[in-house]
Parts: C-alpha cells; structure tokens; sequence
C-alpha cells in the first residue's frame, strides 16, 4: 500500500512538474510578447530592419502586432497599402525605384479594389514611373512629344502621343512633337503650309494663290480717302469661353492667323477660297539649353478639335495679337500701318464685296503725292504713286470694281472714257 502512495506521489508530482514547466515556458513567451516590442526585438538582429520607425508595429508589442495582424486580415475588403504601411511599416509598401507610392491614387484605395481593377494601379503611373522603373531615359530620344508626357499617367501619355499620328497632324505638329524639322524657316510654301492637316493638303493646294507662297510683285492698292492706321505691338490676350465655344469666330484684323483648310463656294467641285482661323497658343514651360526653365507661348489648335468643348475645357487658350489700331495718325510715322489689298475678291455679299488682305504695309513704303490729312486715329489718302519697273513713279488713277454682277472672278480697274463710277469705293494704287 505504502508502494502504491509513493507511485502515485511521484506520478502527480511529475505531471505537476510537466504542467508547471509547461505554465513556465508559457509565462515566459507571454512576458516577453507583452512587454518586447518589435522593435526592440528587431533591434537584437539588425539596424536596418524592414519595418520602419514610424510605423505602428514598430512600438507595438509582439502580443499586440499578432492582435493587429488578425484584425487586418478581418478586415482585407478595406485595407489599403497605406494601412499597411502605417500598421507595419514595410517600407516597400511606400514605393520602389524612387517612385513614390504615397502620392499614387491606388495607395489609398482598398487592395480588394485593385486587385479587381489593376487600371487603378497603371492609371496612377506616370511616363516618368515608367522610365525610372524600365531604367529608360526617355530624353535620349530627343522626342519633345515624350517628353511633354513625362508627367501624364500611362493611358494619357499613349492617347496623346497616338493621338498626335492622326489625320490632323501637320507640319508644325510634326516638329513640336517629334523634333523633325522640315525646313520652315528657310521656306515660305512650309511656313505658310505648317499648320494645315496633312489630309487637307489637296483642298488647300487647290486654293492657294502664288503670293501666299512666293515673294511675288503684284500690285498692291489702299482705298482712297480714309484709312485706319495701325501701329506693331506683340502680345497675347485669353480667349474667352464664349469664342472658344464659336465654331464660326471670325478672327479679328491683326490677330495672327494661320490656314486650316478651304471650301468649294461656287459648287463647282474644287475648292477655291481659303479658310483661315485664329493662330492660337497656350503657355508651356519649356527648359532651355542652358537647363534653366522658362514659360513660353506654343501654338495650340486643339480648341478647334471635333469634340472640343469650352465648358469642359481648363486649358488657357490665348491669341498672338501684331497690330492694333493706333491712338493718333499723327504718331512717328515709321511706326504706323496701314491695310493692303490685293487685285482679288475675297468675299461677296450682294453688291458689296471685300477684297483679298496683303497684310499691313509700313507708311514708309508708300510715296505720297500728297501728304494725306489726319483724323485721329484715321488718315485721308487722296494721291499716291506707285513705282513702275524702270524705277520711275506714276500718278495712281483711281481703281474700281465696275462689274454689275460682282463674282470671285471680278476685279479693280480704271475707268473707260465716259465711264462714271457711281457709288463704288475708289482704291489707289
């Protein structure tokens, strides 16, 4: 019996032991994971752990960050990598190859969102996330139109450089966007022509008179009596959102303009008047040879676009303004302008007509033979000569459009013996 009691002693004074060492091991574990941070317990191994300082894991206890862990699977359907982030401090989580996760719009969006839509993530990328992740340095390419993208998610960037091989493309585009230079400086037909969509080339070229493309010597007229004087200037002026919504703003006299296209008007099947709108520019800052940036205006047509609207539109557009009407006729006469016609009509309406614009012609280069009258902003023109080709001057006669039906094909001449003008508007040559 004394056998059995000491058996039995010894048994429970094992199983005893077992429980209590057990309970020992157990405490230990439950000491250290409420009192040792992760922290610290990272600290023991490395300086230069994965789990960032300011993270909260970081001054979590270890029995705490399971807690924390738990609840974060719980809760997947809201948890974003900023959150995880925050609870863990996994400095992966908050960007690679020097793109920073934490300014990206999936950063914040629930990680169940994008493994749904994955177009969250590329849509939040740049052109220049990419070059920094492929380890491409798109400037090598010398491609402006790559680097006008740099700062455009992925989707932007493909559709306006995609965008930029449409049929609108031109001349200009061309340049600007893929730095091949045709030789606009040096030719007057590509300068003229730089803006015109390549697919309407045909209908332009069709239309097109000799002195838009030549330095030709036509001849040149005023109207006789009074005259606008115009004076130089060189600045820019936003369009408004209502011209920006007129799809037949006609622009106005001095405003740099550019040709878009051309139109049939007598329905004869071929084109015959050009058609040409508002030059119009944005601001762009541009880096310089030098590296330095600056703010420029660059052409823009975009506002003409199929499918432009002003009301949604944010972008400035601006006008190149080159003339204006000047304050006083009797100004330093080297600076003033006047309006120049051509022999050609440009628009019918009825019995009244205008006649095609040369442009704006220096006071200087017009001979005088009678010095001209001011009225303010207006002078009275009454004789001029105009030079023949020995380089002698001839009295101008007065010029007219005598036809009784006026057409495109109508044009200025001088008087028959006999023939009265009535009415008509006199022109000098």
């Amino acid at each position: 019996m004394k056998v059995l009691r000491g058996t039995l002693t010894f048994v429970l004074g094992m199983v005893i032991g077992i429980i209590l060492f057990v309970l020992a091991i157990g405490g230990a574990v439950v000491a250290v994971g409420t009192s040792v941070t992760v922290g610290q317990l990272q600290q023991n191994f490395t300086d230069e752990g994965p789990i960032a300082k300011d993270s909260d894991l970081y001054n979590k206890t270890i029995l705490d960050a399971v807690k924390q862990a738990i609840e974060d699977v719980n809760g997947l359907d809201s948890l974003t990598l900023q959150t995880l982030y925050r609870h863990y401090g996994i400095s992966l989580l908050n960007g690679i190859s020097g793109i920073d996760f934490t300014t990206k719009d999936f950063y914040t969006a629930p990680i169940k969102d994008i493994l749904d839509d994955l177009s969250i993530v590329v849509n939040s990328f740049t052109l220049d996330d990419v070059s920094k992740l492929a380890d491409i340095n798109f400037s090598d390419y010398n491609l402006p139109i790559l680097d006008d993208n740099l700062d455009n998610n992925v989707k932007s960037a493909i559709d306006n450089i995609m965008g930029s091989l449409n049929g609108d493309i031109s001349v200009r585009k061309i340049k600007d966007n893929f730095g091949i230079d045709i030789g606009v400086e040096d030719n007057k037909l590509i300068a003229t022509l730089q803006d015109v969509a390549l697919s309407a080339f045909g209908a332009v070229v069709n239309a097109i008179t000799l002195d838009k493309l030549l330095e030709v010597d036509s001849d040149t007229f005023i109207p006789k009596g009074e005259n606008l004087v115009y004076q130089k200037v060189d600045k820019y002026e936003e369009v408004s959102k209502s011209d920006l919504a007129n799809a037949n703003y006609a622009p106005a006299l001095g405003v740099e303009t550019y040709i878009s296209g051309a139109i049939d008007t007598d329905n004869d099947g071929t084109t015959d008047k050009l058609v040409e709108k508002e030059l119009r520019y944005v601001k762009k800052t541009v880096k310089g040879e030098n590296g330095e940036k600056s703010e420029k205006y660059v052409v823009d047509n975009s506002c003409y676009a199929e499918g432009f609207s002003a009301d949604e539109n944010e972008t400035a557009f601006y006008r190149h303004v080159q003339y204006v009407v000047a304050t006083n006729a009797s100004e330093n006469v080297a600076s003033l302008y006047v309006v120049a016609y051509a022999n050609r009509i440009a628009t019918i309406d009825g019995a009244n007509y205008t006649l095609v614009s040369k442009g704006f012609v220096p006071l200087t280069d017009i001979t005088f033979s009678q010095t001209p009258d001011n009225n303010g902003n207006k002078l009275n023109v009454t004789a001029v000569k105009y030079k023949l080709e020995d380089g002698t001057y001839e009295e101008s006669a007065s010029f007219y459009v005598m036809d009784e039906q006026i057409d495109k094909d109508s044009m200025l001449r001088t008087l028959d013996e006999g023939e009265e003008a009535g009415g008509r508007k006199p022109y000098l040559r």
